[in-house]
């Protein structure tokens, strides 16, 4: 009889499900909006059923997923119930950055080091069974690193300008342009009615700057490297392992903004310290996929 594991990783912009074969292939796969319990709970229970639903099969005999604000969700055993019900089979949840570890882990007994640098941030370790988070507080308390922290950083400096009474920057210009601000008051209206991912996306905007030589733009993005490069320096300190460590880099804002990658790779080159990138192409969902196995390889 066939044996299928589902999938499932929930972020701040998308909410990606994908349909496993006992051996790790994939068999399908099925996109809804965000999941992030942070930022609104109903909204995603609904995208994670839209998923699952679109990707039910009878031979499923686990479903894993790994969805953002998890840890901070206070009906966790009332929603698990509900879904072992619903669908008759094991039933697990963790944060995003659990299975996104995960897909860089895969069966390597070596420690690991994720940094996940998207809509949100957090770097996250394991070493000897032992799994501990750098940040990841969400976007009220940090999410240094990311597009969404890049974006408010931008507007605040728009407002500083406006405050201190100094020369409006053409970066400020252009950014009041893009949201549809008549005045700096207007930013508050746009941070306040808005997504996180959708503020997120105006480091897009701000890389078009970037990439043509704008200063102010660049040490946005510089900065949020060296934001991330302190998180990273930081689980290195903790770990005290004197083995080789396997270090990846996940996420859209991390791996595509200009700058980012390259002041987080400079700061680690800088140090003495043993690791090895994993440059594999294996996307986070597939995360849950092997933490799914190992769960039920050891029944």
């Amino acid at each position: 009889m066939k044996q299928y594991i589902l999938g499932v990783d929930g972020g701040g912009t998308k909410t990606l499900g994908v349909l496993y074969d006992w051996e790790g292939n994939e068999i399908r796969r099925s996109v809804s909006g965000f999941s992030n319990f942070s930022v609104d709970e109903s909204k995603t229970i609904k995208h994670l059923m839209d998923v699952l639903n679109d990707l039910y099969d009878p031979n499923i005999v686990m479903i894993n997923m790994g969805i953002a604000g998890y840890s901070n969700y206070q009906n966790k055993a009332s929603l698990l119930k509900s879904l072992s019900d619903k669908f008759q089979c094991n039933i697990s949840m963790v944060t995003d950055a659990e299975i996104a570890l995960n897909s860089i882990k895969r069966n390597r007994d070596n420690p690991v080091v994720m940094v996940l640098g998207g809509t949100g941030s957090v770097v996250i370790y394991e070493n000897h069974d032992h799994m501990k988070m750098i940040g990841g507080f969400g976007h009220l308390l940090g999410d240094e690193g990311s597009g969404y922290h890049l974006a408010i950083t931008a507007l605040k400096q728009v407002i500083n300008q406006f405050e201190e009474g100094k020369l409006i920057s053409p970066l400020s210009s252009s950014l009041l342009v893009e949201i549809n601000a008549e005045n700096y008051a207007d930013i508050k209206n746009f941070v306040y009615n808005n997504q996180k991912s959708d503020i997120a996306r105006l480091s897009e905007f701000i890389a078009k700057h970037a990439n043509e030589g704008d200063q102010e733009a660049i040490d946005l993005f510089v900065n949020e490297g060296e934001l991330l490069a302190q998180q990273t320096l930081k689980a290195f300190r903790q770990m005290q392992t004197c083995r080789q460590v396997i270090v990846g880099f996940k996420g859209g804002f991390l791996l595509n903004a200009p700058y980012v990658k390259e002041t987080l790779m400079k700061a680690l080159n800088q140090k003495n310290i043993l690791f090895t990138m994993d440059t594999s192409s294996v996307e986070p969902v597939a995360g849950a996929y092997y933490l799914a196995k190992r769960h039920l390889d050891k029944r």
